[in-house]
Order: C-alpha cells, then structure tokens, then sequence
C-alpha cells in the first residue's frame, strides 16, 4: 500500500477503539485517510485511539459514541461523520460481542443484543451510508466475520447465528450495489493475538493451543487483519465482492 492510497477517502471503524478494530483503523491512517472510529462507551479508550490515529498520519481523526445496536443511534453517527470529515467512502463493522453459553441458556434479549450488535448494525451503518457511495460511484462495506461462518459451534449459538447473517448481509449488498461501484465483503479472522475483557470459561482449547494445529502454527496478528482490509478498500480490489476471506493461518481449508 502506498502512504497516499487513501489520502482522498473517509473511513468509519466501528468498534475501533481496541484489539482488530483499532488496528483496521490505524491501517487507514497510514494511509493518510480520515478516520472516524465508534465505541459504545468507553470515551477515554477512544479518544485515546484517535490521538494514536493522528500520530499514525491520518489526514483527520475522530471519535463518535454510541450503541451501534440501535438503528437511531447508526443514522445519526454516519450523519456525524459525514458532517465532520465528508461522505463515508469506506465502511469497515468491526465490533462484536462474544458471550459464551450454553443454547437453552440464552435469553431473548441476549440474542437480540447478540444478533443486533453484531449484524443489525452493519444493516444499519450500510443503510446509511449507501447513498452517497452510490452517488459518487465508489464504496467499500467490510464487515469482520466470525470463524467458521456458516458452521454450528458450542456455546455460542447466538454469535455463529450473527456471524453468518452477517456474511450473507454483505453478499446481499454486493449484489445489489455492484452496478454502482460498490463492494461489499467478509473478512474471516482466526485465532487472534487479542485481548479479550472476559475470556470464555472452560472453553478448551486455548487459542495457543487451537493455533499449533494450523497450517502456520500461531496466533494472528490484528496487522495482518487491517492489511487484508486496506487492500479490499483499495482500487485494486475492485473485482472483488461478495467474498468471505480468511484469514486464518490455515485453520480452515476450504
């Protein structure tokens, strides 16, 4: 990626206050782009990340707040942005939430929080935001999949569920919004080198454990996470819509 690729774009990152998000943000900022980021609530976590992104040579960075989950709350942040640094070029869903528990357990409004939080807000955001990409005939919508989108997994029913709805949220906004110079896609992390706040319980195996069975035995870094993204947001990538890449060191193959 050349310093300047993005120097003309404005990206919003949601949930790019930490681990993946924030790393998909400050690829953009090397790119000399203008970089919005979303948190729910943790401002001082933000805003942190913003000043990183300035010093990382983003052409303009800021914070919006806010609980992506609701639809009223998604209109007006891409309203924000839009205000603040111009038309979204780049839509990058980042944020998800992982709750782990067994499927009788889940409550009805654990799988709304679920499957708001991490699908209905990209429905959302791309609502939102369609419009002026289809105007100006450029759009990138990239959303962070979960592993193994598609595949049933213990203990998180309600994510796998999210997941891949999600997946065939951005098919069916590629398919729309082709014509238009639109691209939508999935971005499929494996196990990642991350901070997670509440690590699942006695969930074997690790992540370390999971990462020495894969074809390159290791942890993910989130860089390699944020490159993958730049280079879909790029011109470059333009033939490419509607795909779920993986990237996961070999955890899956096929």
């Amino acid at each position: 990626m050349i310093p300047s690729e993005f120097a003309n774009r404005v990206v919003l990152v949601t949930g790019g206050g930490r681990n993946l998000g924030h790393a998909i943000a400050s690829g953009f900022a090397r790119g000399g782009a203008s970089v919005a980021i979303s948190v729910r609530e943790n401002v001082a976590e933000g805003e942190a990340a913003v000043r990183q992104l300035a010093e990382s040579g983003a052409r303009q960075a800021m914070l919006t707040v806010g609980n992506v989950a609701d639809p009223a709350v998604c209109a007006s942040m891409v309203a924000e942005v839009t205000a603040k640094l111009g038309p979204i070029d780049i839509l990058v869903n980042a944020v998800g939430i992982r709750p782990h528990k067994p499927f009788a357990d889940i409550s009805a409004e654990e799988w709304r929080l679920v499957f708001d939080t991490n699908c209905s807000s990209a429905f959302y955001l791309s609502q939102a935001a369609l419009p002026s990409m289809v105007e100006r005939g450029f759009g990138r919508i990239i959303s962070l999949g979960g592993s193994g989108p598609g595949r049933a997994g213990k203990l998180h029913s309600h994510i796998s569920v999210s997941k891949a709805a999600l997946a065939m949220l951005m098919s069916e906004i590629a398919l729309s919004y082709g014509p238009d110079g639109v691209t939508a896609n999935t971005v499929v992390p494996g196990p990642m080198n991350t901070k997670r706040d509440h690590p699942p319980a006695n969930w074997p195996p690790s992540r370390e454990a999971l990462a020495q069975r894969m074809a390159i035995p290791r942890l993910g870094e989130p860089s390699e996470i944020a490159a993958t993204c730049t280079f879909l947001a790029s011109e470059g990538a333009a033939y490419i819509t509607g795909q779920q890449i993986k990237v996961n060191g070999g955890s899956e193959m096929w």
